[in-house]
């Protein structure tokens, strides 16, 4: 099998499965407890949040970290937990991920006014006129850093120059970006990130969201009290510690494969190019994901056809890919972020994303658009 569907959910690097099973066997106590084994769970799941800020460049003194079932938790627990009140201002994205937008939304009942900015040509949001919208009753801003559809970078360095300092609370969604780009939750000097161990070769329903100590939340669970009252509930020690070694092993190793997953992503862009459709010698393909994004992720919409025809016949071949971003994927609709980019219900069924991590291969490209070439001559 060829997996290509990294940005929905990566495997378990063997490094990192050898120590979570490890763990399993070992930490499989309440860490809230009191007894000795008990003890010992806390412990390592307090060594996996010094990881964690390490990872992220975030002091343990400003900041801590909230473990959660993953990335959707994580948003909701950032965005719900700030103190609203009628009048005040939230900035978004109108691309964001739904675990971000369907919050919104719930927020906006609260008579809170919402600024929606589009995409830019990079596929990030557009931060040209935020300086303008940002005023004295904004109190949120949620953005992602970077966009699981179409890999675009935020301007991290320009939100942060209008933010830093200032009582607004700064979101950053890195669900998809943790492990794939540099963070620094220090120079920038944001309130909260939230970021989910199964993106970045991590145990699945785990997550966490980092937070600084001005800005913590309200809390969404109530029960007995655990990490501080913040997000109650028995911890699964197990996995805070293979989520922290995760967080851990991705920083050491990044940089050296960061570079492989470029070649691949360069090798595809090129394959993608020389794709004919039948009796023509026209180009098949579109790519949407432009030459600055990230390279883990690729966009690419195909002329007169569906995607997820072509994902179904992929899948058949034993090629596994997606459409877009997979907790949009039963939708009739096309993404909001494919809107943002202008594409509508005509032209935009015909995506696939094509996203790469560190187990994947040259051999698997080229296989893939050989694969792809065929189905589409029989399209």
């Amino acid at each position: 099998m060829i997996y290509l569907d990294n940005a929905a959910s990566t495997p378990l690097l063997p490094e990192i499965k050898n120590f979570y099973f490890e763990a399993i066997e070992k930490y499989y106590a309440n860490p809230h407890a009191g007894h000795t084994l008990s003890r010992e769970c806390l412990r390592v799941a307090e060594t996996a949040c010094l990881k964690i800020l390490k990872a992220a460049q975030a002091s343990p003194i400003d900041y801590r970290v909230i473990f959660t079932s993953g990335g959707t938790e994580a948003n909701n627990l950032a965005l719900l937990g700030v103190e609203l009140k009628e009048g005040d201002e939230i900035i978004t994205c109108e691309a964001e991920h739904p675990s971000i937008l369907n919050v919104i939304k719930e927020l906006k009942k609260k008579s809170v006014i919402i600024h929606y900015l589009a995409l830019d040509k990079t596929g990030a949001p557009d931060l040209s006129n935020l300086s303008q919208i940002i005023n004295k009753n904004t109190r949120l801003i949620s953005l992602t850093l970077l966009h699981n559809e179409t890999g675009g970078l935020l301007d991290i360095d320009r939100l942060s120059e209008l933010t830093y300092g200032s009582s607004i609370h700064v979101h950053i969604d890195a669900v998809q970006g943790f492990g794939k780009r540099d963070i620094d939750m220090d120079d920038w000097g944001i309130s909260s990130l939230s970021f989910a161990g199964h993106k970045f070769h991590g145990p699945n329903s785990s997550g966490a969201l980092i937070v600084s100590n001005k800005h913590l939340p309200n809390p969404l669970l109530y029960g007995g009290g655990q990490q501080e009252g913040l997000r109650s509930g028995t911890l699964d020690a197990a996995a805070a510690a293979a989520l922290g070694f995760a967080a851990e092993f991705n920083k050491k190793e990044k940089v050296r494969r960061y570079q492989k997953i470029n070649e691949l992503n360069l090798l595809c862009r090129k394959l993608l190019s020389n794709l004919k459709q039948k009796n023509s010698n026209d180009c098949a393909v579109n790519i949407i994901s432009c030459a600055s994004a990230s390279p883990y992720v690729l966009l690419a919409n195909f002329k007169n056809m569906q995607g997820a025809i072509l994902m179904r016949a992929l899948a058949s071949k034993g090629i596994i890919l997606g459409t877009g971003s997979a907790c949009s994927a039963d939708s009739k609709q096309i993404s909001p972020a494919l809107k943002s980019l202008g594409l509508n219900d005509q032209n935009g069924f015909g995506v696939l994303r094509i996203s790469m991590a560190w187990q994947n291969t040259e051999n698997d490209i080229i296989n893939f658009i050989e694969e792809l070439q065929k189905i589409i001559i029989d399209y």
